[in-house]
C-alpha cells in the first residue's frame, strides 16, 4: 500500500508460514516506527510497466520525453478508471469508503468525551 518495499515481509518463505506473532513483531518494530519518519503518500503507487530508470548523460532524447510523458499520462488515466469504478461501485451499494475508514469499536464512554463533536454513521433506507 504504502509503496515501502524496504520494509516488505513475507507471509511465507520455502513453504513455511510465518506465525501471527512474527508477523506482528515486524509490524511493531519495523513498520510502526518508520509512520513517523516518513512520509505517508497521499496516493498509493501505481505499478504499470515503464522503461527502467538508467543514468543520463546529457540531453533525453526527444522520443524517450514523449515515451515518459506517455507513461504519465497512463498512469493518470489508469487512476481516473479506478476512481470511477470506485464511485459507480459506491453508488451501486458495494462499499463504503467513509464507513471503512470507521474504526471497528465504538470508543470507550468516560470522561474524555465530555465536550467532544462524535459523528456517527447510520445506515438508512430512503423510499425513491
Amino acid at each position: 500500500g504504502l509503496g515501502w518495499n524496504d520494509l516488505h515481509h513475507a507471509w511465507s518463505k520455502n513453504g513455511t508460514k510465518y506465525t501471527w506473532e512474527e508477523l506482528a513483531t515486524h509490524l511493531k518494530t519495523k513498520i510502526i516506527p518508520e509512520e513517523s519518519i516518513r512520509n505517508i503518500p497521499e496516493q498509493p503507487p501505481v505499478n504499470l510497466p515503464s522503461r527502467k530508470e538508467l543514468p543520463v548523460l546529457g540531453t533525453l532524447a526527444p522520443d524517450i520525453v514523449q515515451l515518459d510523458n506517455a507513461e504519465q499520462s497512463k498512469v493518470t488515466e489508469f487512476d481516473k478508471m479506478a476512481r470511477n469504478k470506485r464511485d459507480k461501485q459506491e453508488e451501486e451499494g458495494f462499499g463504503d469508503r467513509v464507513a471503512e475508514m470507521q474504526q471497528r469499536s465504538a470508543p470507550l464512554v468516560n470522561e474524555e468525551l465530555l465536550e467532544k463533536r462524535l459523528e456517527i454513521l447510520f445506515s438508512y433506507v430512503e423510499p425513491d
